[in-house]
């Protein structure tokens, strides 16, 4: 995780977000046309961009060790941090949250009728599997409430992203598909 942290800065994050952002309109798009195929593109880049995210957090970066670590509570770390050490902190924090876009953005699509609330959960309860595995493994990781916190801003902004994608205008209102709340057409149950 430490070789992508350095690589972040306001450009890169903006550009990220910017491709999950053109990815999700292109996912809805297809959505319409194909929505078969788009579940599937979406169940297989989600497994694609999972393992990655996994090879991220749970791969041993050090020595197997008899001590567990977990930062406790929530935002402890910025307590009497010096500007460089809160810049990391900070940047850190960013790619946690830029981390988890992609994947809730990919689970939106991946299951049919399921909505943002299906895949915010889903981020969330990654992440803390992710958690659990650095306390059970205890490979170097640190078990980290931000990081938890992180990971499911992340996953609601890719859930938020992904459902405004789908956002679409029928009979002169805005429509989010699986809503329950399509318009009802004159002839069909109107009165109008």
């Amino acid at each position: 995780m430490w070789r992508i942290v350095l690589y972040i800065t306001p450009f890169t994050v903006a550009a990220f977000l910017a491709v999950v952002a053109l990815l999700a309109l292109a996912l809805g798009a297809a959505r319409v046309r194909r929505p078969a195929g788009t579940r599937g593109f979406s169940r297989l880049a989600y497994t694609l961009c999972l393992a990655l995210v996994l090879y991220a957090t749970v791969f041993p970066i050090g020595p197997f060790t008899p001590h567990r670590t977990i930062w406790w509570p929530p935002l402890h770390r910025f307590a009497g941090l010096a500007r460089d050490e809160l810049e990391m902190t900070v940047v850190e924090m960013v790619a946690n949250t830029a981390m988890f876009v992609p994947l809730a953005v990919l689970q939106y699509f991946a299951h049919r009728r399921r909505g943002l609330a299906w895949a915010a959960g889903c981020a969330l309860l990654t992440s803390l599997g992710i958690e659990a595995a650095q306390y059970t493994v205890s490979i170097g990781r640190v078990v980290d409430a931000d990081d938890i916190l992180c990971n499911a801003l992340g996953g609601l902004l890719g859930a938020s992203l992904a459902a405004a994608a789908c956002v679409r205008r029928s009979a002169g209102q805005w429509v989010v598909p699986g809503t329950g709340l399509e318009p009802v057409r004159p002839g069909k149950g109107s009165e109008v």
